[in-house]
């Protein structure tokens, strides 16, 4: 999830409530001055999966409006992925992280020879499915 927030003075802030069921629970973020703190991230994967969805979300598009700009935005997004120096390992114990890169690549490299079918269309779009078990 990506949030947009407004500039706050350090404390902890409730951003919103989820209720499941008799499930209720407080989502809070914490502001801080603190340069050791701050953007610290301690498990590279939520954010290498959001990366990879969200190229998959403009692969999708480009092919169901046939932009090859937007098709160029995931492209670029996968290649900061990749260049990114945890990104291997971090796909070697989450595998589904580099089946979807690839899957994304596949689909870009396949475009960038011309024009899909309709067949073609279908098919990446489908491949782009990835279920997470």
């Amino acid at each position: 999830m990506r949030v947009n927030l407004p500039e706050r003075t350090s404390g902890v802030y409730r951003l919103g409530r989820i209720e499941v069921n008799n499930l209720v629970k407080n989502v809070e973020v914490e502001y801080t001055d603190d340069n050791l703190l701050y953007s610290k991230e301690t498990d590279p994967y939520p954010r290498m999966i959001l990366t990879c969805s969200e190229a998959t979300g403009l692969v999708n598009k480009g092919i169901k409006i046939g932009d090859h700009e937007t098709i160029r935005k995931a492209e670029a997004l996968l290649s900061v992925l990749s260049q990114d120096k945890d990104f291997e390992r971090i796909s070697i114990k989450w595998p589904i992280l580099n089946k979807m890169a690839s899957t994304i690549r596949a689909i870009i490299k396949r475009i960038s020879q011309g024009p899909l079918t309709e067949s073609e269309k279908k098919e990446a779009l489908h491949a782009t499915m990835i279920s997470f078990k």
